[in-house]
């Protein structure tokens, strides 16, 4: 007579193991360490506020900040440094270098490594792109949720409708309320403004921090109001908006976890979309890393989610990206792969992949392969401009004939065809709205480019001078850095010319010229 086999349980969680499981995890714990060798996983908000990570925050040192964040509680057990250290890209003996060495002061890494370990901004003693510190009035504010829908100073709060449990709720966000007035948003403001009466508050709050399920009413809501944030980043640029849309992708993600399979799918696939749009924010500001993590996580959703004709408009986005960073071969081949396959997509995203690829072989010297693809895009747009973009998804709306003309006059620059090109941007600039103020400033960069290759410095000075004060006002950093390399080139044999000067002092760094200092 067999004996039953003893019991075996997880190692990590504590449950039984299936008899036909031959390791020493349960499937689950087996996916979560899985997940745990490429990314950090998700913590509580109470996770940094132990009195053991409270000290690590306020010695300003990052390497105890990591320490910390490796030996927390909630771990369960030490994290090893060779883990952490891949998710910050370096290796073990540098992680151990930081850890117990002097403090980083390389602002760049203290941000990429702040960002990759999601530590809220307000445990931080530096500044993340496009949020800010709270003073200890308001921070105190923010955890009560006091203090009305529009707090003190520049932040203001804004609450967004959606709706939770089949209720009507609503989302706070921060934004810049100077920069949504500038824009055009007292409208929107006066409307919001009586939006919230105070018997609500507490239910509204008690509904945004425990939602348990959502449903398809939810799922519309936050859709309409990724639409609003992709409007108001053609007109603020990223730095106000990175916080709200991760604000928001956070809840998309947090309801998709509880929600029903059918709502699931659609948020899915809505988590997709916000990550495509959270990449554009940080390739616009500059942060080529954050972008492509981003724009990595919403393939992988958009590929869940069976939604290629989104996992073919990131790919091309992924090619944009590419020929900013110089990668010319590889944004040919993204470009070419958002083109190809059996399942078609939509004429505006198709002209759009094109018009990247019509760019890619610009920028490798192949002329007629540039033209030949620029022509495809132009008969792809016109013929969905004749149907009225029917069947367009809500990604691609920016993406018409004056965009599809720009770009022309991007490839003639990139093609040494600086005539041409002028002559492009001469007709197309004008038909470009100030409302558009990242892609406008994107147009006045090139053109500024083309002048230059012209010999018409002083030209070249004053539309570099327009494409700065709106990548300044817009925090576009990734074209305040292109246009830094623009005066560079100019100041060699033009340092003379005023525009050129004048261009100079604009895209000089305010620390430059401040009498302010800080701790090396």
């Amino acid at each position: 007579m067999s004996s039953n086999p003893p019991m075996r349980y997880c190692h990590s969680c504590g449950a039984r193991l299936a008899r036909d499981n031959p390791g020493t995890h349960c499937a689950p714990c087996q996916h979560k360490t899985h997940d745990l060798t490429r990314r950090p996983p998700d913590v509580p908000p109470g996770f940094w506020d132990t009195d053991h990570m409270r000290d690590a925050l306020a010695s300003r040192h990052m390497g105890s900040v990591i320490h910390a964040y490796r030996h927390h509680p909630h771990h369960g057990r030490p994290l090893p440094q060779e883990l952490v250290a891949g998710w910050l890209g370096i290796a073990q003996a540098q992680l151990s270098r930081a850890e117990h060495g002097p403090p980083i002061t390389d602002l760049t890494k203290l941000t990429y490594w702040a960002q990759t370990l999601r530590i809220p901004q307000r445990c931080l003693w530096f500044d993340l792109p496009g949020q800010r510190r709270d003073t200890p009035q308001t921070a105190e504010q923010d955890r009560l949720g006091g203090g009305g829908p529009f707090p003190a100073g520049d932040a203001m709060m804004v609450w967004l409708i959606t709706t939770i449990e089949g209720k009507p709720v609503l989302i706070p966000v921060r934004m810049s309320r100077r920069k949504v007035l500038a824009a055009g948003g007292a409208g929107m403001l006066g409307a919001l403004d009586g939006l919230l009466d105070p018997d609500e508050f507490a239910r509204v709050q008690a509904a945004v921090v425990t939602p348990t399920r959502a449903d398809l009413a939810t799922a519309r809501h936050l859709e309409a109001l990724l639409g609003h944030y992709r409007r108001l980043d053609d007109q603020l640029g990223p730095r106000d908006l990175l916080t709200p849309v991760q604000s928001t992708l956070d809840l998309v993600e947090h309801l998709r976890k509880a929600a029903r399979p059918d709502v699931r799918q659609a948020l899915l696939s809505l988590s997709a979309q916000y990550e495509q749009l959270i990449g554009a924010l940080w390739k616009s500001s500059g942060n080529h890393a954050m972008a492509e993590r981003a724009y990595d996580l919403a393939t992988a959703r958009a590929t869940e989610a069976d939604d290629q004709p989104l996992v073919r408009y990131v790919l091309t986005c992924k090619s944009d990206q590419a020929l900013e960073e110089g990668q010319h071969d590889t944004a040919l081949r993204l470009a070419q792969a958002a083109q190809a396959g059996e399942r078609r997509v939509t004429p505006a995203s198709a002209a759009f992949a094109a018009l990247k690829e019509a760019r890619a072989q610009a920028l490798r010297a192949r002329p007629n392969e540039c033209k030949r693809k620029l022509g495809e895009a132009a008969g792809l747009l016109a013929g969905d401009t004749a149907n009225n973009r029917a069947y367009e998804p809500p990604w691609i709306y920016w993406f018409e004939e004056k965009t599809l003309l720009a770009g022309r006059g991007i490839c003639l620059t990139d093609l040494g065809e600086a005539d041409e090109a002028i002559e492009v941007f001469d007709r197309v600039l004008p038909a470009i709205p100030a409302e558009l103020a990242t892609y406008r400033a994107h147009c006045l960069l090139y053109s500024a480019r083309a002048h230059a290759a012209n010999n018409d410095p002083e030209q070249a000075g004053v539309v570099g001078q327009e494409a700065a004060r709106i990548s300044i006002a817009t925090g576009s950093g990734l074209i305040l850095q292109k246009l830094r390399g623009l005066h560079a080139q100019l100041s060699k044999a033009h340092k003379d010319v005023r525009t050129v000067q004048e261009l100079g002092d604009l895209l000089r760094p305010p620390s430059a010229s401040s009498g302010t200092g800080g701790a090396a």
